[in-house]
């Protein structure tokens, strides 16, 4: 097992079990991956509010070989967009939006391999904001 720490972006987050979500995370070196956070949904949890849609901060990721799903074992969080459950139209938006990064990403990644998604995954993160 190797613990990876990298900047990602939540693109989607499921109920699991009473506790727990599983989350796809745009990451900047590893393209899009899935992880269970385990405990997430707990009262005092150590993820708090972090694992809503489009939060950005930096994932520490417990990966075994072979493995597609994860453990997500922390989240930093370092921005967390408040503004968007005021307004509707905005969250359906960013919805759609984190939807088609998530799909493009998995799409790229199958046609051209793990090295050209991650590419394309820094691609975003290096954008000018």
């Amino acid at each position: 097992m190797a613990l990876l720490g990298t900047p990602a972006i939540v693109l989607s987050a499921l109920r699991f079990s009473e506790t727990s979500k599983i989350v796809r995370l745009a990451t900047r070196d590893y393209g899009v991956q899935s992880a269970i956070a385990k405990g997430a949904l707990r009262p005092k949890s150590r993820f708090g509010a972090a694992l809503q849609l489009l939060s950005e901060g930096q994932a520490q990721l417990l990966t075994k070989e072979h493995r597609e799903l994860h453990t997500l074992t922390a989240f930093d969080l370092q921005h967390l967009h408040v503004g968007l459950a005021g307004d509707l139209a905005r969250y359906a938006t960013a919805s759609a939006l984190a939807e088609v990064m998530q799909n493009s990403l998995e799409r790229w990644s199958i046609r051209r391999g793990r090295l050209r998604g991650r590419d394309l995954g820094a691609a975003y993160f290096t954008a000018d904001k």
